[in-house]
């Protein structure tokens, strides 16, 4: 494990991050984990599944961004959604099953979800989509799909604010070439 401590900010140009991932749900291990990345970085990435609803649940971020503040961590919020396996959309409602990034309701809970999180949360750091690499490999035709929902969304996140980094982030095993050990079936 490298600790922040081993390359001061000073001396680099870049920040450290990681996602806290406690031992179990308990209170004490949570604040563990957060003590954890300090040790080991600047800021964490907090994720949720998209709720593909109309409203936010507005404590959904504020007590994890709460925690990363105490401990002196900034906070990139990373919106999640595609399923666990990392090849479909995830946690859609029953329906919305059927549909894909080309429907326009779709896209457009997804913008409205991403904007009241931004409004609410005033992120420095977004992270609009978790690993979506994994839905290219299974989803071709359909990733593009996302990719202008994700310019569409890009665009309307700097209007309201100008300085906000936006980001997707990749499943580093596909990108290194190794599927095998990704959540992802092997046959794609």
């Amino acid at each position: 494990m490298l600790f922040r401590s081993e390359i001061p900010f000073n001396e680099r140009n870049f920040k450290m991050g990681n996602v806290p991932i406690p031992l179990n749900w308990s209170e004490n291990e949570i604040s563990n984990a957060f003590k954890l990345s300090a040790q080991c970085g600047e800021i964490v990435s907090l994720s949720q599944k998209v709720g593909w609803n109309s409203s936010v649940n507005i404590q959904l971020y504020q007590d994890d961004i709460d925690l990363a503040a105490n401990y002196g961590l900034e906070t990139m919020i990373s919106i999640d959604v595609l399923n666990d396996e990392r090849n479909g959309i995830g946690n859609l409602p029953e329906e919305l099953t059927e549909r894909d990034f080309s429907d326009i309701y779709l896209r457009q809970l997804y913008k409205n979800e991403v904007i009241q999180i931004v409004e609410n949360y005033h992120p420095k750091y977004l992270n609009l989509s978790l690993e979506i690499n994994g839905y290219y490999l299974s989803n071709p035709d359909d990733f593009f799909n996302f990719c202008t929902l994700y310019q569409e969304t890009y665009d309307t996140l700097r209007i309201i604010n100008s300085e906000l980094i936006i980001a997707v982030s990749f499943q580093y095993e596909i990108l290194n070439g190794d599927r095998k050990s990704t959540r992802l079936n092997s046959s794609h």
